[in-house]
């Protein structure tokens, strides 16, 4: 959002405490397997210093639904010293932790459950740090420019950096939305949204 915001607006204290708040690096590692693994049908934290956490994605999700052979969707955090690193590094480093949680099912040596493919993806600038002090720096959803709102985990609301604080945020934008087109403060195009009205420029995108 920061690299987004035109000149115009950047010197607004609203936009500049974004500032304060710092992206880190994190790294999903995708490892699809000969054999099955775990029958845990929910995400996991791990005991791992490398990977937080971890599922089975065979099991927890329908797309992946597979009986026989495990997908294990992995975040590799903190991944600081890691997201320069080669796939094929971050591959055996993330190996040997596996080794550690499935000791009777995954060697890192390979001569156990076999990888039939893996995909490393690196995200350098993923959530915010959530060190203290940083939920001063949070936007609110409402901004100080008419007509426009902000949603995302890093906006204000009661959740940290995460899945369920981007949702929860839409949500508060939905309430700034109705809130301000009732006190007649946003444009004619927002009223007729709320109520129901599909205006002509988005009839026609």
């Amino acid at each position: 959002m920061k690299l987004m915001v035109p000149k115009a607006w950047a010197g607004l204290p609203y936009f500049d405490k974004l500032k304060g708040l710092q992206g880190v690096p994190v790294i999903n590692i995708h490892i699809w397997f000969d054999r099955k693994l775990t029958t845990v049908d929910h995400l996991l934290f791990s005991r791992s210093p490398l990977l937080s956490v971890y599922a089975d994605m065979s099991t927890t999700c329908r797309e992946y639904a597979d009986p026989n052979r495990s997908m294990l969707e992995l975040v590799f955090a903190p991944a600081h010293e890691w997201i320069g690193k080669s796939d094929e590094d971050i591959m055996e480093a993330t190996m040997k932790e596996l080794e550690r949680l499935f000791p009777t099912e995954i060697a890192a040596d390979g001569s156990k459950a076999a990888v039939r493919k893996y995909s490393i993806v690196k995200t350098p600038l993923s959530v915010y740090t959530a060190s203290t002090g940083r939920q001063a720096y949070r936007p609110t959803q409402r901004s100080p420019i008419s007509n426009f709102y902000l949603a995302g985990d890093y906006t204000f609301q009661r959740y940290l950096a995460s899945m369920e604080g981007a949702i929860f945020s839409g949500k508060l934008v939905t309430e700034a939305i109705v809130e301000d087109v009732n006190l007649g403060k946003r444009p004619e195009t927002l009223k007729k949204i709320a109520e129901g009205e599909k205006p002509a420029a988005l009839a026609a995108a």
